[in-house]
């Protein structure tokens, strides 16, 4: 009886390895498509007038409420009187006016040792990026527009998209902001001193708050 109920139990303990190893590989592929998605948060929606909405890829546009999460390459944008302000992870922020449309494309965080990297594009409207401890570090911050990408350091800067040919960025404070445009053209640009870029070609010089 003893080695008949042993040779009973042995096969069922086998089995029932078998279906915990596949259960536990069943849990770990699940782990392995929901963790990075977890991990694509970069911030929240921080404030928001109503009139602002976001997506992601192959699903509709929903409109934002304050306190949503927001995910990488999730596209933000406001009618034109829409407001949204987004806090990432790090303590940047953007917030987006009316008329806007703005997308996170890159976010990487390392909280232990304050870097990382942000890179966000910026197609319409208008926009302020107040960096957190990311952009503390050099070329972590990249934002691109229709007319070139910015390349912003330890900065607070205001942004206006009208067209690809018709562009302003305005270095209210901090420490640079490099501008390399579509056709190759770059200018560093020290606090108080705004860029404007047109169809006439580019100017700038510094603000007035900078003058007096």
């Amino acid at each position: 009886m003893a080695l008949g109920l042993s040779g009973e139990i042995m096969p069922l303990r086998r089995l029932a390895r078998r279906i915990f190893l596949a259960l536990t590989g069943f849990v770990l592929a699940i782990s392995g498509t929901a963790l990075p998605a977890m991990a694509d948060k970069v911030g929240v929606a921080a404030a928001v007038n109503p009139d602002a909405f976001s997506s992601l890829a192959g699903s509709p546009k929903t409109q934002l409420n304050i306190g949503k999460s927001i995910f990488y390459n999730e596209r933000i944008n406001t009618t034109t009187s829409g407001l949204v302000q987004v806090l990432l992870v790090d303590g940047s922020t953007f917030t987006v006016g009316p008329g806007s449309d703005l997308v996170i494309d890159k976010f990487v965080y390392n909280p232990s040792k304050g870097t990382g990297e942000i890179a966000a594009s910026f197609s319409k409207g208008v926009m302020r990026f107040v960096g957190g401890k990311i952009s503390k570090n050099e070329d972590a911050v990249a934002i691109k527009t229709p007319a070139g990408s910015l390349s912003i350091r330890g900065c607070i800067v205001m942004l206006e998209v009208k067209n690809p040919t018709n562009f302003t960025a305005l270095l209210v404070y901090g420490d640079e902001m490099k501008w390399k445009g579509v056709s190759g053209q770059q200018l560093v640009l020290p606090a108080g001193q705004w860029y404007l870029w047109s169809e006439w070609g580019f100017k700038n010089r510094a603000s007035h708050a900078q003058r007096h």
